[in-house]
């Protein structure tokens, strides 16, 4: 019975100590790597938006497994053509604050 209640407690710090962990280095991420763009409120929910250009507007979403950053640099042919919004999908990418 001391065994598993050693091993349980060895457990529960080790996954409090790597959930610290991964919460410092995503805060010295953000730090090194300021966000762009802004935070759009729609629908109650926080949206992390660029805009860039001039015209016709254009919605651009990024696919699974990417963020933001993925899409909105590189891609100067259509922010000549079109005014171009890059949306960053609910759950991926950069979050506000009020999230945590």
């Amino acid at each position: 019975m001391r065994n598993w209640a050693i091993a349980g407690a060895s457990l529960a710090a080790g996954l409090l100590g790597a959930g610290l962990y991964s919460a410092r280095v995503a805060r010295k991420a953000e730090e090194q790597v300021p966000m762009d763009g802004r935070l759009v409120e729609a629908g109650g929910t926080l949206l992390h938006v660029t805009e860039q250009g001039e015209g016709p507007p254009l919605l651009l979403i990024h696919g699974l497994g990417a963020q933001l950053a993925s899409i909105s640099r590189g891609w100067s042919a259509i922010r000549l053509a079109a005014r171009s919004a890059f949306m960053s999908r609910s759950g991926m990418g950069i979050r506000s604050p009020a999230w945590r």
